[in-house]
């Protein structure tokens, strides 16, 4: 069914981009690098499936393939002579595959496997101290920056039942902006074209987002900063991302008294804003109620958003982009629950709960999906009270 769902896509792209360049390499015990059919095989085997430079320099000395116009019927012969043996070197193919396709900035590599990575690097059995899954993590995160710094997107298909430790080899998809999809058999062929349709629009992508100095950004890594910059890599039309920020408080600000008193006795009293100086009569401590503390945005009826875009296009220009605007806020807590996007609210849980998942998190990852579909069912409920009295509400 692998073989057929690949063979599928190859005359697709016969059909529909016929100028696209497809090259083919497999893994069992060795790596071997078919290209794209019309030249003789390499076989890479021994001790170069443990050195990682070997490995790499393999690849960046392959010829580049033809269209898939001219090379279909080659690969299509290869492919189907192929023959399930051997362990699975799939570090070792890996490496060489994102160095083949690093020659050509915006390519895709698709990893299609029913195994575990045994052999050479990246190996991930046998992996029973901490220190040891972190070595095998280590290699495909380190693999998943060398595939953003040279343009190119990894994906991955696991077949289901089936045990590849996808948490692992998920590293090089997350960090490239690919995907990982575990797929029956029966339906591999639609999963390879969602995969392939969607293309790269753009490599080394630079994001900076800057708010507003009443707000910060929230998640721990940002150190609650008002400014944000997020290396990206590569981008497809669907690529999106998302933010979540909250609002500061104002400091409260603090008069030095000096009296006499104090001047003499060497001491100075502190009397902050909306405090009184004495604080206790006839014996008893006054408790004044905790109120919320003032906000820097309030008063302000819209605030500054400005995103800056710096990206290498698929011809090698390098282009800025700058998108300035000024969103409308609001204190009214229905109001603010009625205009919400529960689209993009969704996608950014999904990302963060699935970000939290992968390291382990799954208590945290949980509680903040339930937070979010509580959000969502409030939202769902005040809208219907508002349109329901018949009030009028522009939601995006």
């Amino acid at each position: 069914s692998v073989q057929a769902a690949v063979d599928h896509q190859l005359n697709d792209f016969v059909a529909t981009q016929p100028n696209t360049k497809i090259s083919l390499v497999t893994f069992n015990n060795e790596v071997t690098v078919f290209g794209d059919g019309k030249n003789d095989a390499v076989i890479v085997t021994g001790d170069k499936l443990n050195d990682n430079d070997a490995l790499a320099k393999i690849g960046s000395e392959m010829i580049l393939p033809g269209s898939i116009k001219d090379t279909c019927k080659d690969l299509s012969a290869k492919l189907f002579n192929l023959e399930e043996s051997g362990s699975t070197a799939l570090g070792p193919a890996l490496v060489v595959s994102i160095a083949m396709a690093a020659r050509v900035p915006g390519s895709r590599v698709v990893v299609c496997t029913d195994g575990l990575a045994n052999v050479g690097l990246g190996s991930l059995d046998e992996l029973h101290t901490e220190e040891q899954v972190k070595r095998g993590q280590q290699f495909y995160e380190k693999l998943g920056i060398q595939a953003v710094d040279s343009g190119v997107v990894v994906s991955v298909v696991s077949i289901k039942g089936t045990d590849c430790r996808v948490i692992e080899l998920g590293q090089v998809a997350s960090q490239t902006g690919g995907q990982v999809t575990i797929v029956d058999p029966l339906t591999l062929t639609q999963q390879f074209s969602t995969i392939l349709a969607n293309p790269i629009i753009a490599t080394n992508v630079v994001t900076k987002l800057i708010l507003h100095s009443g707000l910060y950004f929230r998640h721990e890594d940002y150190q609650s900063a008002s400014c944000v910059t997020i290396q990206v890599g590569n981008v497809t039309a669907d690529t999106e991302l998302t933010y979540e920020y909250g609002m500061r408080s104002k400091k409260p600000r603090t008069e030095k008294t000096d009296t006499a008193a104090d001047a003499a006795s060497g001491t100075t009293t502190i009397k902050e804003e909306g405090q009184t100086a004495g604080g206790a009569v006839g014996g008893a401590t006054a408790t004044a109620a905790p109120e919320t503390p003032p906000l820097m945005v309030d008063g302000k009826e819209c605030l500054p958003f400005q995103l800056q875009i710096s990206y290498t296009s698929l011809d090698g220009a390098q282009c800025n982009r700058v998108i300035t605007q000024a969103k409308p806020i609001t204190k009214d807590r229905q109001i603010a629950e009625a205009s919400a996007n529960v689209q993009v609210m969704g996608v950014h849980v999904a990302k963060a709960t699935a970000k939290m998942a992968l390291e382990g998190e799954y208590t945290k990852a949980r509680t903040k999906a339930l937070a979010n579909q509580r959000l969502v069912q409030r939202v769902g409920y005040v809208r219907a009270c508002m349109y329901g009295c018949g009030m009028r509400l522009l939601c995006p």
